[in-house]
């Protein structure tokens, strides 16, 4: 439980920092094919976090792992409650990449679809 919640945290405090840095311009791309189901306390965090976070995105996609259901679930809740049409979850990456590309140069375009290869 403990390292749980210290990762947690240190994931809160560079999200903080990163938000920061970039202010209004934040352009998201997530990779959370590994992650697995949540903690009902730390979804709930996280749906807190990702609302402090809406005034800095212009877009945020997280892309995630047809096998795992119940996490999808979970995600596509955080991110519907987080109540930014500019947030959206993929099963696959063409279509993430597409999503943020329209924000994106060519060359960040590029960046993004290799990080998610």
């Amino acid at each position: 439980l403990f390292p749980y919640t210290t990762l947690f945290r240190s994931f809160e405090r560079a999200m903080g920092e990163a938000f920061a840095a970039v202010g209004a311009r934040s352009v998201i791309c997530a990779d959370w094919r590994q992650a697995n189901i949540l903690r009902p306390d730390v979804a709930e965090r996280l749906i807190a976090l990702l609302q402090r976070g809406n005034p800095c995105v212009e877009r945020s996609a997280i892309l995630l792992a047809r096998e795992h259901a119940t996490f999808n679930l979970q995600v596509e809740r955080l991110v519907r409650e987080a109540k930014n049409p500019a947030r959206r979850s993929f099963r696959e990456a063409p279509p993430l990449v597409e999503f943020l590309g329209e924000t994106l140069t060519p060359a960040e375009k590029a960046r993004a679809a290799a990080f998610l290869a």
